[in-house]
């Protein structure tokens, strides 16, 4: 509790800051609780400051979000030019409230698309799939617009195949309409995106292991 209660000193540097954001949920005596973690950095630097994560009853959900970026510390929230995230639904509305980028989260896509692709030969669909997923993977760093835009073009005809599962088909139509968010990292170079929000889901997993031992919220 003595490290909990601290006072935390916190300098951050740079005029431009990138905001990451993740999540991750436990249950308490079957209730569900989120726990939100920010994390800022210069767009020169390589390493982010973490904030104290926040604790909240009920499901991750933007509306929580906001409240939380608008509860940052004026100084640096009146820096914050681009924020990175897994693309939870909102979250490009707050972007776009504040004049931000949005770069939306590579890993986060890939793993999902990963887990429909089909480990068996035998599975249904599987070259569509495949293709699928490799379609997608170039299409996240490719440089060419013609390229690019064929790639959107045989994805969206992949999408509508029968053999396309429905998830999958989802996931793809995502992909299309949100490419920019995707694709933020090479349209603003200068910013020096990362294209993950790897360095929260590292503090999520140190902070899992640490609760593992909890029984309640507080």
């Amino acid at each position: 509790n003595a490290l909990v209660d601290k006072k935390r000193t916190i300098r951050i540097h740079g005029q431009k800051l990138i905001l990451v954001i993740d999540a991750e949920w436990h249950y308490f005596k079957g209730e569900l609780w989120t726990l939100y973690f920010l994390a800022v950095k210069s767009i020169y630097s390589e390493t982010v400051v973490v904030f104290d994560p926040i604790l909240r009853c009920g499901r991750e959900n933007a509306g929580s979000w906001n409240i939380f970026i608008n509860q940052l510390p004026l100084t640096v929230r009146i820096r914050i030019v681009a924020i990175v995230s897994d693309g939870i639904r909102g979250i490009e509305s707050i972007a776009a409230d504040n004049g931000w980028v949005s770069q939306r989260c590579h890993f986060h896509l890939l793993y999902a698309l990963q887990k429909m692709r089909g480990k068996r030969v035998s599975t249904s669909g599987r070259i569509i799939r495949e293709e699928i997923y490799s379609s997608v993977k170039r299409a996240l760093s490719e440089k060419s617009e013609i390229e690019l835009n064929a790639l959107c073009q045989r994805l969206a005809v992949l999408a509508r195949h029968y053999q396309c599962p429905k998830r999958m088909r989802m996931a793809v139509r995502d992909f299309l309409r949100r490419l920019s968010e995707f694709r933020s990292y090479i349209n603003y170079q200068e910013l020096n995106l990362p294209t993950t929000t790897n360095v929260m889901e590292s503090v999520n997993s140190f902070v899992k292991r640490k609760a593992l031992t909890a029984n309640s919220p507080h």
